[in-house]
């Protein structure tokens, strides 16, 4: 006799539902990741790079890391656009075990300074955990593509999609001989002097946002040199902090090496002027302070 208030069993039947179930979960998310995928085609770039102790000024933990892209005025950059932040992955289809290419949201990041090739960018957000349970690693990391945020123009004489041109309000240019010894990046005694003239620039556009840029010759390694630069910016943007009380969350260090040259000559002059330590008081973002 049967037994009462006993749930049969389905037997094969419970097999093909869940397969049922786990081929419908598995669509519903390669079309999602599809859909952002179209969402990003018009324009994309590269983090190639990510700064995440050597860029800051001082130790002050509350700063994130700076993100480097590969894309700037040139492509219609500018600084205080915001961008998403997606990460391409291949998953496997755990019905048909195939592998499929999906595009999966990471957060947002806002450009705080760019260039006619690149930009430097700070996060403004992340997608938690529990919202993004698949996502391998909740952080931008290299190899993440930045799609910018539509955004609707204002004011009578903007065009469409212009884009806003790209210039520092200041920029100030110090000769490394003045500042460093060769191959160092301590400060040498006499460039408290040569830095005291940066108070002005400091008092004159106190909203400015400050990017402090090392630059070397092409002489030596380019791995060599891009540390050197990143070292001697860090010394300068301290100088500043400590000095000038410049908020270390301010400041963006960046070292580029040899590799954006004030004078492209291989001449003695040529590279004498190309190692310097640049300082670009640009506009900041908005959401900068939010971030």
């Amino acid at each position: 006799m049967p037994t009462r208030g006993r749930t049969p069993r389905c037997g094969p039947l419970d097999s093909r539902d869940a397969r049922s179930w786990a081929w419908a979960a598995w669509t519903a998310l390669v079309l999602v990741g599809l859909f952002l995928s179209s969402l990003s085609a018009a324009a994309e770039y590269r983090v190639f790079r990510v700064n995440v102790t050597l860029a800051r000024a001082g130790d002050d933990p509350s700063r994130g890391p700076d993100y480097f892209l590969a894309g700037g005025a040139v492509d219609g950059l500018r600084v205080g656009q915001r961008m998403e932040i997606y990460r391409d992955e291949v998953v496997l289809d755990p019905v048909t075990e195939r592998e499929h290419a999906i595009r999966r949201p990471v957060g947002e990041i806002v450009l705080i300074s760019v260039d006619a090739t690149a930009a430097i960018a700070r996060r403004t957000k992340l997608v938690s955990q529990h919202s993004a349970p698949l996502l391998r690693h909740h952080a931008v990391m290299i190899g993440d593509v930045a799609v910018p945020v539509a955004e609707v123009e204002t004011g009578e004489s903007a065009e469409p999609g212009a884009a806003t041109p790209v210039q520092a309000a200041l920029t100030l240019e110090l000769p490394s001989s003045i500042l460093f010894d060769l191959d160092s990046a301590e400060l040498k005694s006499a460039a408290a002097a040569e830095l005291s003239g940066v108070e002005d620039a400091l008092h004159q556009y106190p909203d400015h946002h400050l990017i402090v840029e090392g630059h070397t010759c092409d002489l030596g390694s380019r791995a060599h040199n891009e540390k050197l630069s990143l070292a001697r910016a860090r010394s300068v943007a301290s100088f500043l902090s400590g000095r000038f009380g410049v908020p270390v969350d301010r400041m963006t260090v960046v070292g580029y090496g040899p590799n954006r040259p004030a004078n492209p000559s291989s001449s003695v002059d040529a590279r004498a002027r190309n190692r310097r330590v640049e300082l670009r008081f640009v506009t900041p973002p908005v959401s900068y302070v939010s971030r």
